[in-house]
């Protein structure tokens, strides 16, 4: 009965050491995965600046930097999505492949310019913007795809 009772015990810390294990290492994985989503956003975000730079450069733009720097991302929505064959491509040509993505994040909302947009440039005071960006599995994250209507 006693040797009952003390398995039970040693069986119950044993489980309580693994849930607590468990517990730990999801709220890391998900602060982590949490990060990679910020990260990703951000560098959607400074991908599509440098494409606001370049046409608006391009275009003839006198404030071409400051009204880059100056664009303002609003309703930004960053979802996890599947590596798209646009992406593979992009992976291919980085040397790295398909199986060493952890998760993909499609990035899209709105960019406004300020001031004179040169008609060149394509932009409007309100442009809509779509990104995709991978997280591979070593944590590096890069973006693979980006538009600007």
């Amino acid at each position: 009965m006693q040797r009952a009772r003390a398995l039970w015990v040693t069986v119950a810390v044993v489980a309580a050491i693994v849930v607590g294990f468990l517990v730990l290492h999801g709220r890391s994985t998900m602060q982590e995965r949490g990060d990679r989503k910020a990260e990703a956003t951000r560098m959607c975000e400074d991908t599509a600046r440098d494409d606001l730079l370049k046409r608006l450069t391009t275009s003839g733009s006198a404030d071409a930097e400051s009204q880059a720097a100056s664009a303002r991302f609003t309703e930004v929505r960053t979802s996890t999505t599947s590596v798209g064959d646009e992406d593979d491509a992009a992976l291919r040509q980085a040397g790295r492949s398909r199986s060493a993505v952890a998760t993909e994040w499609a990035v899209a909302g709105s960019v406004s310019v300020s001031g004179e947009i040169p008609s060149g440039a394509r932009l409007g005071p309100k442009n809509t913007f779509s990104c995709s960006a991978v997280v591979f599995t070593d944590g590096e994250v890069m973006v693979t795809e980006q538009r600007i209507n």
